[in-house]
């Protein structure tokens, strides 16, 4: 089994004529045997999967803002040691910049967080995205395309070999240093209008609003001035048409952001793009592009320019991209995701690295188990490198043929099985007898039977043990138990075992139950 920080099981299975696979995620092996019999009795947990193995390509979607929250990414600096190395990193690049750090603003408490500060939300982003994808590459992860939204296409560039994380750096600090000067002079409204119904919403003022971002065919985002936007969002209301205001105090490619862009050029004359290693889809374009040509005038264009997302992602579809994994702090995007899939009449498979506020090892490797049972090929080697082995299990039905030899009485010793709990294991003997053993670190509920602190044998048991007696008689049926004479109660110790015999007398169906302690003779 897989170690990945916590426990990883992976299985494959046949069922039917399709390879399936399951995956578990558990702290202990303990855990993990729980968790496998959660799935055997038909129960969903989180980090349980199983799927049809296919051979999906895999794109990640580095998403844009709307996923911080003050807390993210810090369980896995405590835990994942390739997680916090890149966040390192990230930090001391930044500090040649900015008069902040990286990693005290990731550790403040809720009350002192600044995460949501224009200046500092978009390399905290950054930073916790490149350092995911350093921690999925790190487990045998590594997508066959990737795409970024507005301020994730700076981490996507970077973990496409576009950009250094020296020259990434540069980029975002300087992105979100001029856009934080437009701090509270805008908005941005999401609704749920085509590109072409929205175009003709604002036609009258353009100066004033723009499309900041295309992210389906019937969902864009509106981004400007800020009463012009609340105007529309008044009309779209009245007309029970969607619209949300997003939770953002900058408006992102809007009009607002024509000024920013000589200067972020200037800004950014040293980076030196390069061509891509992993095949990258540009939201500026909305096609795939080789990298070459992202330096300053492309980044100028990032933060003005319409988000082309729905382009992007509709690329990725027609080149058989069927299964997205977001990276980011929480899942932004998979709605729109979900309805490009939709609008191509194609099916996908869009997953989440990280959801706010929960176990973050368990979620990473929840989606891990994903993607190894959908069929993505894990390099295991990176997650053993010292020579370690990977061995399939058969993948044809099991012959379910038995060459056991042995008595019934010697099986349900050996399993400690039971015909029933309270009434034990039938006797081979002349007359119906069941002999079961009482245990009560086996049975701890009759502790809660007490007469004056002493654990006393409670009269239902005495009932139950009658008509499971009588079910394994004479089969299913509703019975009556009637005249019942209790001649002695039975105290049951702690630690100690009780015998209890129980005797069906078939020609009357009268029954009698004796005791015995464990180290008495005596049976009463």
């Amino acid at each position: 089994m897989p170690y990945i920080s916590d426990i990883c099981y992976s299985a494959s299975l046949r069922r039917g004529h399709h390879n399936h696979r399951l995956a578990l995620v558990g702290h202990s092996k303990q855990e993990l045997a729980e968790n496998l019999e959660a799935f055997l009795a038909g129960e969903t947990r989180l980090g349980m999967s199983s799927g049809q193995i296919t051979s999906p390509k895999l794109a990640f979607v580095f998403s844009g803002m709307g996923q911080q929250w003050w807390a993210m990414g810090r369980q896995l600096l405590e835990k994942e040691p390739v997680f916090r190395e890149r966040i390192v990193q990230c930090d001391a690049l930044l500090r040649q910049y900015a008069e902040w750090s990286l990693l005290e603003e990731l550790m403040a408490d809720e009350e002192q967080s600044r995460i949501n500060d224009p200046k500092i939300v978009q390399s905290a982003i950054f930073s916790v995205q490149v350092a995911l994808a350093a921690l999925w590459r790190s487990w045998g992860i590594v997508p066959d395309a990737i795409v970024g939204h507005s301020v994730g296409e700076v981490a996507a560039a970077q973990v496409a070999g576009v950009l250094s994380l020296e020259d990434a750096v540069q980029v975002i600090f300087h992105r979100s240093r001029l856009q934080a000067q437009t701090a509270g002079q805008g908005k941005m409204l999401a609704v749920g209008l085509s590109v072409d119904e929205a175009t003709t919403l604002i036609a009258e003022h353009q100066a004033q609003v723009s499309i900041g971002a295309i992210n389906s065919h019937s969902a864009v985002t509106l981004s400007g001035d800020a009463e012009v936007l609340e105007n529309i969002a008044t009309s779209l209301e009245q007309k029970q048409i969607f619209c949300r205001f997003l939770r953002v105090i900058v408006p992102y490619h809007s009009p607002l952001m024509e000024p920013l862009k000589s200067e972020l050029i200037t800004s950014l004359q040293g980076i030196k793009p390069q061509n891509c290693t992993i095949p990258l889809f540009s939201t500026v374009t909305g096609k795939n592009v080789d990298g070459s040509d992202m330096g300053a005038d492309y980044w100028a264009q990032n933060i003005q320019k319409t988000v082309l997302f729905s382009a992007a992602i509709n690329g990725l579809i027609q080149a058989d991209h069927h299964l997205f994994l977001e990276i980011g702090a929480h899942p932004v995007l998979s709605t729109y995701i979900s309805e490009c899939f939709a609008n191509a009449g194609r099916e996908g498979m869009v997953l989440p690295s990280l959801r706010r506020k929960e176990p973050e090892s368990v979620m990473l490797l929840g989606t891990f188990g994903q993607l190894y049972t959908l069929g993505y090929a894990v390099d295991w080697h990176a997650l053993y490198p010292n020579n370690g082995r990977f061995v399939r299990l058969p993948s044809y039905p099991w012959q379910r043929e038995r060459y056991w030899q042995e008595f019934e009485e010697s099986r349900q010793a050996r399993l400690g099985e039971q015909v029933h709990p309270l009434l034990g294991n039938p006797l081979k003997l002349a007359q119906p007898v069941w002999n079961a053993e009482i245990d009560l670190q086996n049975i701890s509920y009759l502790r809660d039977h007490r007469v004056q602190e002493a654990v006393v044998y409670p009269g239902a048991a005495y009932v139950e043990m009658a008509l499971a007696a009588l079910k394994e008689t004479f089969g299913e049926g509703t019975y009556v138990v009637k005249d019942i004479a209790f001649q002695k109660m039975l105290i049951l110790a702690e630690g100690e075992s009780t015998t209890l015999q129980f005797i069906l007398e078939p020609d009357d169906n009268s029954f009698r139950i004796f005791s015995r302690y464990e180290k008495e003779p005596n049976w009463v």
